[in-house]
C-alpha cells in the first residue's frame, strides 16, 4: 500500500509566492540597472575629463614647439592679413578674425612663419647656408553633428605648409653659376620647390618658384601648399562611443557650465568659439602670445563638461 500524501506537504511554490518573488526581483533589477547606468555615467565623465586634459596638453605642446623658432606673426593688420587668403588650408569658422598686432583685439586663428632648419649646400669649394621656413596655422572649423543647443560641432586644427627657402640667402650669392647650382640642388635633391621673401608685406611680391634648371621666378598668384593637417581636438586615441569632444561654442553663464566663452572679445555669431589668441608686445622684436582654449565633452553624463587651457609664451616677430 502506498503512503498517502499529507495535506500541505507539497514542495512547489504557490502563486502568491511567485508573485512576491517576481516583484522583489523586478525591484532589484531596476536598482541594479540604475546603479549600472550611474556607474557608466561616472566612468564616462571621468574618462572624458582625462581625454580633454590630454588634448589640451597636446595643443599646448604644438604652441611650445613652434614658438622658439618663430620669426614672423600674422595679424588682422593690413601689413600681414592678406597672407591668410593664400593658405590652402580648410576654411575656418564663419566670422573668424586674426588678432590685432597691438593687442587691442583678440582673434581665433594663429598664423606664424617659423624657421625649420638650415641646409649647408656644398658646390665645389663653396658652402652656402640656406635657411628653410614653414607656415604654422592653428584654426577652428566645423565638424559633424550638433554640439550644444543648435551649435554645430567644432574642431581645432593644426596646419603646416611645405618648406620654403629664405630668398635672402639665395640673393646674396654673387656668382650666377653658383646661385643656379644651389637652386638646382634645392629643387632636385631636397625637394624645395619655393622660396620666400620673408619680410615682404604684399603676398604678390613674397613668393618665388624654383626650378631644376636653377632659375628663380616670381610667383604673384602663389598658394601656400599644405604639408600636413592634424585634428587637435580628436587626437589621442579612438573617440569614445559614449561621448564626443570638441571645441566649445560661445557659452554664457546661463548654460550652467564651468567655463564661459569668450573672455577677451565680444561674441559675434560663431566668433570666437572656444579658441582665443591675444598678442602683447614685450619689445620691438618679441611678443607674448596668450592662448585660451575651452574644450567641451558631450555624451553619457547628465550635462556637458568643459575643460580650459590657458597658456602664454614668447615669440619672435622680427618683421
Amino acid at each position: 500500500m502506498r503512503p498517502r500524501k499529507k495535506k500541505g506537504s507539497s514542495t512547489g511554490w504557490t502563486l502568491v509566492e511567485i508573485i512576491v518573488a517576481s516583484a522583489v526581483f523586478a525591484i532589484l533589477l531596476v536598482g541594479f540597472a540604475k546603479a549600472y547606468h550611474h556607474l557608466r555615467q561616472v566612468m564616462a565623465l571621468g574618462d572624458a575629463v582625462e581625454q580633454m586634459k590630454l588634448r589640451s596638453d597636446g595643443i599646448d605642446e604644438v604652441f611650445q614647439a613652434v614658438a622658439p623658432s618663430s620669426i614672423r606673426l600674422f595679424s588682422q593688420d593690413p601689413g600681414s592679413f592678406p597672407f591668410f587668403s593664400r593658405l590652402s588650408a580648410p576654411p575656418p569658422l564663419t566670422g573668424w578674425q586674426a588678432p590685432n598686432v597691438d593687442g587691442s583685439s583678440s582673434g581665433n586663428v594663429f598664423l606664424v612663419l617659423a624657421r625649420w632648419k638650415a641646409l649647408d649646400v656644398v658646390v665645389g669649394t663653396e658652402t652656402v647656408r640656406i635657411d628653410l621656413v614653414r607656415f604654422h596655422y592653428i584654426f577652428p572649423s566645423y565638424g559633424e553633428g550638433i554640439m550644444l543647443g543648435t551649435n554645430t560641432f567644432r574642431e581645432l586644427h593644426y596646419w603646416e605648409s611645405k618648406p620654403y627657402a629664405n630668398l635672402n640667402n639665395i640673393n646674396v650669392i654673387l656668382s650666377p653659376a653658383l646661385k643656379s647650382s644651389v637652386v638646382s640642388y634645392l629643387y632636385s635633391t631636397r625637394g624645395i620647390f619655393y622660396a620666400m621673401d620673408i619680410g615682404a608685406i604684399n603676398p604678390n611680391e613674397a613668393f618665388f618658384s624654383l626650378s631644376a634648371g636653377g632659375a628663380v621666378a616670381s610667383d604673384p598668384a602663389h598658394t601656400i601648399p599644405q604639408d600636413r593637417l592634424v585634428n587637435l581636438t580628436r587626437g589621442g586615441g579612438v573617440e569614445r562611443g559614449s561621448y564626443r569632444i570638441g571645441l566649445a561654442p560661445n557659452i554664457l553663464f546661463s548654460a550652467g557650465l564651468l567655463h564661459t566663452v569668450p573672455r577677451y572679445n565680444a561674441a559675434s555669431g560663431d566668433f570666437p568659439s572656444g579658441f582665443e589668441v591675444v598678442f602683447r608686445r614685450t619689445n620691438t622684436q618679441r611678443r607674448d602670445v596668450v592662448v585660451r582654449c575651452v574644450l567641451l565633452a558631450k555624451g553619457a553624463f547628465p550635462k556637458p563638461r568643459t575643460y580650459e587651457l590657458a597658456s602664454q609664451f614668447a615669440v619672435r616677430d622680427v618683421w
